[in-house]
């Protein structure tokens, strides 16, 4: 997915979430997002968070300040732990 400043965000097999710079050409891992097994959707919304939905719940990075919140079905209204 192509955020709103250009860069490209992407989950990979090996359980990680990277963003990568299209000015600088460099990749960086998004810490807070290390035990997502499987990435199943990547979205933006115009206060420019970046929602990632995984089978183990959803995570919002909030890219002015770079803060990663974690939900799940047990902290918030989502019905299940699996967002597609």
């Amino acid at each position: 997915m192509k955020d709103s400043e250009g860069n490209l965000w992407f989950g990979s097999g090996n359980k990680n979430v990277y963003k990568y710079n299209m000015n600088t050409k460099q990749f960086s891992v998004i810490k807070s997002i290390t035990s997502v097994v499987s990435i199943r959707c990547i979205f933006e919304d115009k206060d420019k968070n970046i929602w990632i939905g995984s089978n183990k719940g959803l995570y919002k990075c909030n890219l002015s300040t770079g803060n990663v919140d974690y939900y799940l079905s047990e902290n918030s209204p989502l019905p299940d732990n699996v967002v597609l």
